[in-house]
């Protein structure tokens, strides 16, 4: 392996690496910041830093080993029991996560890491009283340094733990080479057929040559006649009854043959399916932060709760679930909880409730985006309606469609998360883009429901051929 190929793979591997440190550091956060006190999750802080910090060490990532080195040092003094985690610090680790995030992405993308978040937050960090991160053995000399480094390209096949890592293009391939067999089995499933019916044509033909030689042998014989086409006869007689019995035999092994191809294609293709079938849990994994920081923004109190997690879809509804319920979850905190004081006049706990759930309806995948909110404003939307100059509908149902145009928003004025009238636009066609359809409903001071209605998978989709005349 040459000295390239082998640095792109390290880097491959500790992006593989971060992508899933950073989730367990995102939902240890949470739990931090929701009031946990276990010390576990310190621990398990600890533990991602110093992770990450020996892997950007062997991919030959300086900044990252250095500010993993510096959030390693800050989480040490809280495990040991010589300081508390306090807001600030949390604070801080969330920073981190971003920062790491965006310098993930420019590394996959070939970029720089030079003014960067990360480098900020680092140089943050680095301060006169912050330590130095230890002089190890540097790596050999493979590439460049990371930040000039080009695009790495994903391993294809690359152990972590019990998991093998392998691009989703190869999974795409092998699954069109699936839907190929399948299209095969389907074709000489129709050999046996064919063959019975040549079968049938044989067997007709000799029954009405041997008729026809009775009748030819009876005539000579009555008129004493020994004539040597009776030996012909008798030869093609012999002759057609072991072609039908070849053509007895290849039909009934074809028919046999297909079936078992018809069964291992079938078996084939569903678990290459498996292969692409991913829990919907991957599509929320940024919900939980996501909940956090525009509640903050917006000064409001909310959680989150996630429930059919372990529910299974194809990859690329996965991903296009992610995009559309990330807009629902946000709007939801924006637009749709109010504020702990409106919420307290009105009866209602102070932290507002969103909730996203998946459940099964045959071969579809249906996605709940619920809140506990005040529900859909029609008098805004109303308003807004008629200072665009469109009609506005009299049935409050059909004020819906309304709300999933592009640049339709009921926002007065434009913020960091709302306002410009996209983010229902963008769900409508991430959903529209895995063949789904989305759905509103609410009751006013209690709440309102978008539901996705969408397939299972993208991949395959069966059909019953049918043939007239």
């Amino acid at each position: 392996m040459s000295r390239d190929s082998l640095a792109a793979r390290l880097l491959a591997t500790f992006l593989g690496e971060m992508e899933e440190q950073l989730r367990v550091m995102s939902a240890e956060l949470l739990a931090l910041e929701g009031g946990a006190t276990n010390p576990g999750r310190v621990q398990s802080l600890f533990r991602v830093f110093h992770t990450l910090k020996g892997a950007a060490h062997a991919a030959g990532v300086p900044l990252v080993e250095e500010t993993c080195h510096a959030l390693e040092t800050l989480l040490a003094r809280v495990r040991d029991g010589k300081a508390p985690l306090t807001e600030e610090e949390i604070a801080l680790l969330f920073s981190a996560v971003d920062a790491l995030t965006d310098a993930a992405a420019r590394i996959t993308d070939g970029g720089t890491l030079a003014g960067s978040p990360l480098a900020a937050l680092n140089r943050r960090l680095r301060g006169p009283a912050a330590p130095a991160a230890p002089r190890r053995p540097a790596p050999p000399k493979q590439s460049a340094p990371a930040e000039h480094r080009p695009t790495a390209p994903a391993p294809a096949a690359d152990r972590h733990g019990e998991h093998v890592r392998v691009p989703a293009e190869k999974l795409d391939a092998l699954l069109a080479s699936a839907g190929q067999l399948l299209v095969a089995s389907g074709r000489a499933t129709a050999r046996p057929e064919e063959l019975t019916e040549l079968h049938d044509f044989v067997t007709r033909w000799a029954s009405e040559w041997r008729r026809q030689g009775r009748h030819l042998r009876v005539a000579l014989e009555r008129a004493g006649v020994q004539d040597p086409a009776l030996g012909l006869v008798t030869r093609v007689e012999e002759e057609l009854s072991h072609v039908l019995q070849e053509t007895g035999r290849i039909a009934t092994g074809a028919r046999n043959d297909a079936r078992a191809l018809a069964r291992v294609s079938e078996e084939v293709a569903e678990r290459v399916r498996r292969l692409r079938m991913r829990p919907f849990a991957d599509a929320c994994e940024a919900l939980p932060r996501v909940v956090r920081d525009v509640a903050a923004a917006a000064g409001k109190s909310a959680r989150l709760e996630v429930s059919g997690g372990e529910v299974e879809a194809d990859r690329a509804v996965i991903d296009g679930l992610r995009e559309a319920i990330l807009h629902l979850v946000r709007n939801a905190v924006d637009h749709g909880i109010e504020p702990p004081g409106a919420r307290e006049r009105a009866g209602k706990p102070q932290v507002g409730r969103v909730v996203v759930s998946a459940a099964l309806r045959g071969d579809r995948i249906v996605i709940t985006v619920a809140d506990d909110g005040a529900g859909l404003d029609v008098a805004a939307v109303r308003e807004q309606l008629a200072r665009r100059g469109l009609p506005v509908p009299t049935h409050p149902r059909e004020l819906v469609r309304a709300l999933f145009e592009v640049g339709f928003s009921t926002r007065t004025e434009v913020t960091a998360i709302s306002g410009r009238g996209v983010g229902l636009d963008i769900a409508r066609e991430a959903v529209a883009r895995i063949r789904g359809v989305v759905e509103a409903n609410w009751e006013e001071g209690r709440g309102t429901t978008f539901v996705l209605d969408c397939p299972l998978t993208l991949a395959t989709v069966r059909v019953l051929l049918a043939r007239v005349g």
